[in-house]
């Protein structure tokens, strides 16, 4: 009893005006009105709230292209409080070198205090990845069980790009997080959450309603749709694309491939039925088309059908749509569809949208969405235009001059190009390195080939480059040359050559003429001298 008057005469003391001391005396309430005085209230701040954060994250320093990479981590409950309608994503921040494999959101019912739960997710390094580092953000939101307020956490990890890497390797079925632990814990309520969507490119508005039939292209995902569900009770069934896979593993703008969903019915003991899945898609970016003349080659080679806002995938044979009579608790479903892009799509990773409605077996509706990410690369190919070799008097030792066009026929850039010759022959351009050639443009090769060897010789002109997806390729230009021998002198050039050294020949003529009149002078001059000194000692 005295502690709690002295803590309501401290409270009322707070609110007392500054006065004198005798008015203080006087206005100072009796023992009375302070036992009766309500005591003051603890802020709702004070209360307790859940939270819930990331705990043992693992991901890899480094990789290399074309590699899986996994990121692993826990969520941990670390309050008194439980939480509702939890929300994991793993986003990659750069999805022209950083893709999904697996899904990027998992959803959980409820968190207990003190629960941890482990998830795992799947990314891929694709073949045109730049050396440097690529950021994920992990994401995770979810409503406070006693305050009944969205509450955020995110963190991101980095994964260095290398030509080096180590490559990781794994079963990508095995990307199954584990059981959130909802048996037993209390429904959640009617709230949701409304999570911000995974980075992506703008996408188009909705693009009507969903066709029933086949020949149409996949509807456009609205902005910052997908990804998402509905507010769900607990021990409720959910269905997730457990896995995908395409074929061919890189999907080449206007070529049709294959799309393989695996769908897993998570719950342990309900059993989903009535199951209609449809899927719609990012809009379409088409590669620009300058305006030239229409006669140029590569002007038609880069015209066609495009983007312009249309979906980036169009189903073959069938629709947008299909469906699943049911699928029992913890047990798969795989579905196949032939989908195709537009020739001019640009290279880059366009997402596919699954929407899920679906239906327990007391006939109660749901719906969701996931989120899949498919890679397009453009198609790439040099066509070789005008060649050129004069065979004319081929020999030995004798420069032969040779020309060779070519052309970059795709839609996109072409780098690390380099042209080399192969055969008995020298040229006086060893190697040419021509760079990055941009989509349409051309180059040609001029050289001096002088043979080694007489007879027929064969050769190539080989050209070699790199791809979008990284890979090296080759284009050969074979050609043969008919190569005599050192080619002999015949009589005009010793004509022409004589010719050329006749006054030359007429100098030293005369030089030798002069020389050999000097020898004789001196010659007769000392023979005479000679026979006048015999004269003189015969008298």
């Amino acid at each position: 009893m005295k502690k709690t008057l002295a803590l309501g005469m401290a409270s009322l003391l707070l609110f007392i005006p500054q006065i004198s001391h005798a008015e203080s005396m006087e206005n100072l309430p009796s023992l009375e009105d302070i036992k009766d005085s309500p005591l003051p209230k603890l802020s709702t701040s004070q209360a307790p709230t859940s939270n819930l954060d990331f705990t043992d994250i693992t991901f890899p320093d480094s990789m290399g292209l074309d590699s899986n990479l996994r990121i692993g981590f826990s969520i941990y409950n670390s309050s008194s409080v439980g939480a509702k309608n939890v929300v994991i994503k793993a986003i990659s921040q750069d999805l022209q070198g950083l893709v999904p494999k697996s899904v990027s959101q998992v959803n959980s019912k409820y968190f207990a205090p003190e629960q941890k739960e482990s998830y795992l997710f799947d990314f891929k390094i694709t073949n045109n990845a730049q050396n440097k580092n690529y950021p994920i953000v992990l994401y995770l939101a979810y409503i406070d069980e006693s305050t009944g307020k969205m509450q955020e956490s995110m963190q991101t990890v980095t994964v260095k790009v290398e030509n080096g890497g180590q490559q990781i390797t794994g079963n990508i079925g095995d990307m199954i997080p584990l059981p959130g632990g909802n048996d037993g814990n209390p429904e959640a309520s009617d709230s949701s959450i409304n999570i911000p969507s995974s980075p992506a490119p703008s996408m188009g508005d909705l693009s009507g309603s969903i066709p029933s039939g086949g020949g149409g292209s996949l509807p456009i995902t609205p902005s910052g749709g997908g990804g998402s569900s509905t507010s769900l009770g607990a021990n409720t069934p959910k269905i997730m694309i457990e896995s995908y896979e395409t074929d061919p593993e890189t999907v080449q703008s206007g070529v049709p491939f294959t799309l393989k969903l695996n769908l897993f019915n998570t719950n342990r003991d309900k059993s989903v039925r009535n199951i209609r899945v449809s899927l719609t898609a990012d809009a379409a970016e088409s590669v620009p088309v300058s305006t030239g003349n229409s006669e140029n080659p590569m002007q038609s080679a880069l015209s066609g059908g495009g983007g312009g806002g249309a979906s980036a995938f169009t189903p073959v044979g069938s629709s947008n749509t299909f469906h699943v009579e049911s699928i029992a608790p913890r047990k798969y479903a795989s579905k196949e569809l032939t989908l195709t892009t537009a020739p001019d799509s640009v290279a880059k990773t366009y997402s596919i949208t699954a929407n899920f409605e679906y239906e327990d077996k007391e006939g109660n509706p749901y719906t969701s969405s996931e989120i899949i990410g498919i890679p397009v690369v453009q198609k790439s190919e040099i066509q070789l235009g005008n060649f050129t070799i004069d065979t004319a008097g081929a020999a030995v030792g004798v420069p032969i001059p040779v020309s060779l066009e070519f052309i970059n026929t795709g839609r996109s850039n072409l780098g690390n190009v380099m042209v080399k010759v192969r055969g008995n022959f020298t040229p006086d351009t060893s190697t040419y390195y021509a760079g990055t050639i941009q989509a349409g443009a051309s180059e040609t090769y001029n050289v001096n080939l002088t043979p080694e060897k007489s007879g027929e010789q064969t050769g190539e002109i080989i050209i070699t480059y790199d791809d979008p997806t990284g890979k090296t390729q080759e284009v050969i230009q074979p050609f043969s040359v008919n190569v005599e021998e050192e080619a002999p002198v015949t009589e005009e050039e010793m004509s022409e050559d004589n010719g050329s050294n006749l006054p030359m020949i007429i100098g030293l003529s005369g030089f030798f003429l002069v020389i050999a009149a000097l020898a004789f002078f001196l010659w007769k001059k000392r023979k005479n001298k000679k026979n006048d000194e015999e004269d003189l000692k015969i008298s």
